[in-house]
This record gives structure tokens, sequence and C-alpha cells, in this order.
């Protein structure tokens, strides 16, 4: 915009008209898309999957509920592991679906074990990632394929904001930097397809469950943080107050732009 806005161009029948617009859907796609991508680049019931920081396992349990898959699991944090080991033991999935403890930058398995990498919103926590990627080309078959997903900072993301993020959840320095990650990719593998997808998996989350929709109960809970925050540091500690303060802050800046989630499928030639 070069020519300054004024009151006469804010109160206007096309101004009023994209406003109620924009109250109406885009049909945005759902996070179920992930799975799709996977099952559509060669996840089936013949497929063995590498989920590298599977957390508890929860994302892995649908992907092998829809293609019968099997996975190997592997996770840093000691009680999501037992959390994640207990809960298919409880589901009667525990022999396809196995979960240890190990890091992304030495992944616990020989070379060329894998049909299918799965790597959902991890690499952004990961200093060394091309130390990471090279592990999973290890591991990877040749010819295997894999799905990386992350979220990244775009230009709408203040420098302040980013550091922020970084700091409060243990993130890498270069882990916000869309570019690098994409580099680090493409030394390792073949880049098939990236997609941008943007808000969509929260828009379409917040338009259906609309009742409860997560990134606006996030808004409201960044609103009382930032409203009374000595109530919250005197009881839980400066430390405390940051991590949630900026774990809260993640799905609305996702919905304003401020943050992208980007789907990258690879593939070990």
């Amino acid at each position: 915009m070069t020519k300054k806005i004024t009151s006469e161009d804010v109160y206007t029948q096309e101004v009023g008209d994209l406003y109620d617009e924009a109250g109406i859907s885009c049909n945005p796609i759902s996070i179920g898309t992930l799975l799709d991508l996977a099952a559509e680049h060669g996840v089936d019931k013949d497929a063995l999957v590498l989920d590298v920081g599977c957390a508890n396992g929860g994302v892995s349990r649908e992907l092998l509920e829809k293609t019968g898959c099997q996975i190997e699991g592997v996770e840093l944090l000691k009680f999501l592991v037992d959390m994640g080991v207990e809960q298919n033991k409880e589901l009667g999935l525990d022999d396809r679906f196995r979960i240890q403890q190990g890091s992304i930058t030495d992944i616990p398995f020989p070379d060329n074990t894998f049909d299918f990498i799965f790597c959902d919103d991890v690499i952004g926590l990961v200093e060394d990632l091309p130390k990471a990627m090279s592990e999973c080309a290890r591991v990877l078959k040749p010819n295997g394929k894999g799905l990386i997903y992350a979220s990244f900072g775009t230009d709408r993301l203040s420098v302040h904001e980013a550091n922020e993020l970084k700091e409060s959840l243990g993130g890498a320095t270069k882990g916000l930097d869309v570019g690098y990650a994409e580099n680090c990719i493409k030394e390792q593998f073949k880049l098939v397809q990236k997609t941008v997808i943007g808000s969509q998996f929260s828009q379409y989350s917040t338009e259906k469950n609309q009742a409860k929709s997560e990134a606006a109960e996030n808004l409201l809970k960044v609103a009382r943080l930032l409203t009374w925050p000595d109530k919250y540091i005197k009881k839980y500690g400066e430390k405390t107050y940051q991590i949630v303060l900026a774990e809260v802050m993640w799905s609305p800046f996702i919905l304003l732009g401020k943050l992208e989630p980007t789907v990258f499928i690879v593939q070990k030639t």
C-alpha cells in the first residue's frame, strides 16, 4: 500500500462485503492430511515405519489404524516413552507399534532398516539438524520415503516473538528458519514435495469444534497470563510462566500467520 488509507476508504460497501465473506469457511484441510500423504507415498500394511520423536505415539496409532503398517517409535523423553508403551499395551498394539528411548541425532537402528520415516513437529527442536537428517537417511532403505512436518516463522513473526518462542520452548537456534531446514533436508534427500499448510489445520479444528477450539481456548489463556502475570509467577515461578505463555501462544500464532506449518515429502536416493 502506497496511498494513505482514509476514513472514506474504511467505511465502504466493499469493505463490509469482504468483512462478511471472511466469515465463510474456505474448506480448510484437516491434520488427517498428514496420514493421507503418508499412505499416498507408500505406507501400507507391508511397510515398516519409523516415527522419530513420536512422543507417546498418538499420531502413529492413527497411522497404524489407517494403513495397518508396523511402526517403531523413538522418543527422547522417558516419561513419554513409558506413557506410550503402556497405552500400546492397553490397546493391544504392542506387537505392531514399539516405542523406545532415543534421539533423532543417534537413531538406535541399523542402516537401511525402514521403508518410511515419519517426523512430526521435531526438527525445530534439534540444534544439529544436519546430523539429524543424516541419521534419518542412514536408517531409511534406498528409495525409501519420509514425511517431515514442522512450523516455521513468517515475516509476520517479530524477532522478539521468535526469540521468546525459542528461549521458552527449548527450540533450536535456527528452528524457525524454513530456508535452513529445507537446505538441511536437501543435503540428504531428494525433495519430492513441499506443501505449505499454513493455518488450515487450525482453521479446520476451530470450525469443526467451535464449542472447544484449542486456538480460541489458548488465546484466552494468553490474555489471562498477560493480564495477571504476578498471580501466576508467584504461584508457579518465572520459568514455568514463560514456558506456558509460549506454549499457548503457538496455536494463535499459527492462526495469525506468524507461524507456518509445512510438510516435506522426501526420498532417499
